[in-house]
């Protein structure tokens, strides 16, 4: 048997270690890292790690990227530059209400020029992004030019429609004070009841294999709900005596505040 001097040894012993655990447990209680949306751990509700519930939905959180097909630029004269590039929203129940992007040009030298802009894609949508009228102060060199996305803001939306379209285009050959030009005349209709504006209108000349021949962008301040307009794109000199295919993109951005205006 322990002697009473051994007994007291224990029960010191035992209070020491009961002292010390709570201490360290209240010390691990104030300094123990908080659940959060970046701990790499399913908590504090979320529906996946570190998604839903408190933070990011998880759709947004998966999102694939933007999908950039190709990137091209056509001289309109000199020093000035047409810029396409064709996009795809990857995702079939997001939407994205704002792409940033930019396109750069390079020579051998580095970078001799930049513009950047501003899309928006609805699910699975493909499209092309228009800049028109690039100022270069030297030629890029075949493989200087680039586009690239810098931000997408997905939205779990998959209702949103664009109540603008192309009914008609015709493509000709005129004569101009400034010389021979090419055009595409095209009528674009707002199918909605209400007024429309900012209604941006790209319009493409393809040959029959597909390739862009022409490419440019026309912007609409507003159309009448249920009424139509007529745009007219044009380029200098002959694009193609006889194109196989025109294409007409007429869209508004149904996520941008002020895009549809209620009949007044």
């Amino acid at each position: 048997m322990l002697s009473w001097r051994g007994r007291r040894q224990v029960v010191l012993s035992a209070i020491i270690f009961f002292i010390l655990s709570m201490g360290a447990l209240g010390i691990w209680y104030y300094v123990r890292p908080l659940p959060s949306c970046q701990d790499t751990h399913q908590n504090q509700g979320e529906e996946g790690v570190d998604c839903g519930g408190p933070c990011t939905p998880c759709a947004i959180k998966r999102a694939k990227p933007v999908a950039i097909f190709s990137t091209r630029a056509f001289l309109v004269r000199d020093g000035l530059y047409d810029t396409v590039a064709e996009i795809q929203n990857q995702n079939s129940n997001l939407s994205a209400r704002s792409v940033e992007y930019i396109f750069t040009f390079s020579d051998s030298f580095g970078i001799i020029g930049e513009r950047t802009g501003n899309a928006f894609l609805l699910p699975n949508e493909r499209i092309l992004v228009v800049e028109p009228g690039i100022a270069l102060a030297r030629v890029p060199s075949p493989l200087g030019i680039s586009f690239r996305v810098v931000r997408a803001e997905w939205i779990e939306r998959t209702d949103a429609q664009i109540p603008v379209a192309s009914e008609q285009a015709n493509y000709r050959i005129v004569e101009t004070p400034e010389g021979t030009q090419s055009s595409v005349e095209a009528s674009v209709g707002n199918k909605s009841v209400f007024d429309v504006r900012n209604v941006q209108v790209v319009v493409g000349v393809f040959d029959e294999q597909g390739n862009i021949l022409g490419i440019n962008k026309v912007v609409v301040d507003e159309i009448p709900g249920g009424g139509k307009t007529t745009i007219n794109a044009t380029w200098p000199g002959i694009i193609a005596q006889s194109p196989a295919q025109i294409r007409v993109d007429a869209r508004i951005n149904p996520f941008e505040k002020g895009g549809v205006i209620p009949l007044r």
